[in-house]
This record gives C-alpha cells, sequence and structure tokens, in this order.
C-alpha cells in the first residue's frame, strides 16, 4: 500500500509539472507581443519560392509532354474520363 501511494503521488507530481511546462510553452508560442512576426516561421518565404518554382516546372513539364498527354487521355474509357475530371476540378 505504501508503495501504491507513492507511485500514485509521483504521477500525480509528474503530470502536474508536464502541465505546467506545456501551459508555458502555449503561452510563450502565442505570445504574439514579446516575438516577431517574423520569428514564428522564418522560413515561410523560402517555402513559398520553392512552391512557386516547382509548380512552374511542372507547369513547363506539361506544356511540353502536351501531346502525350492528350493521347493518354484519349486512351481511358468513360468511368476513367469522369472519375479524372472529377479529381481535376477539385
Amino acid at each position: 500500500m505504501k508503495y501504491t501511494a507513492i507511485i500514485i503521488a509521483s504521477a500525480a507530481v509528474a503530470f502536474c509539472v508536464q502541465a505546467y511546462a506545456k501551459a508555458q510553452a502555449y503561452m510563450d508560442y502565442t505570445d504574439v507581443s514579446s516575438i516577431g512576426v517574423d520569428a514564428i516561421d522564418p522560413y515561410e518565404n523560402i517555402r513559398d519560392a520553392v512552391a512557386r518554382q516547382e509548380m512552374r516546372a511542372a507547369a513547363k513539364a506539361t506544356r511540353e509532354n502536351e501531346a502525350a498527354i492528350a493521347e493518354m487521355y484519349e486512351q481511358l474509357t468513360a468511368a476513367e474520363r469522369v472519375r479524372g475530371d472529377a479529381e481535376a476540378a477539385k
């Protein structure tokens, strides 16, 4: 019984310490007045630039392979075309 009480007490203390640490971390994260907005996500502009570059590369590859894509589209069955058009419309 003595060891059970010690285990329960230590688990309660550990839970409280963890909850306090999470609350402090959340307060620090949401306190925008103490940190700059740029500090939240310093790589946001880099990710946007990479995404734009990838979209341009994909558009270029699509233009270059337009004839092959059209040929593959013509080979699809009617059901596959409907499903593919529905996916493309999303």
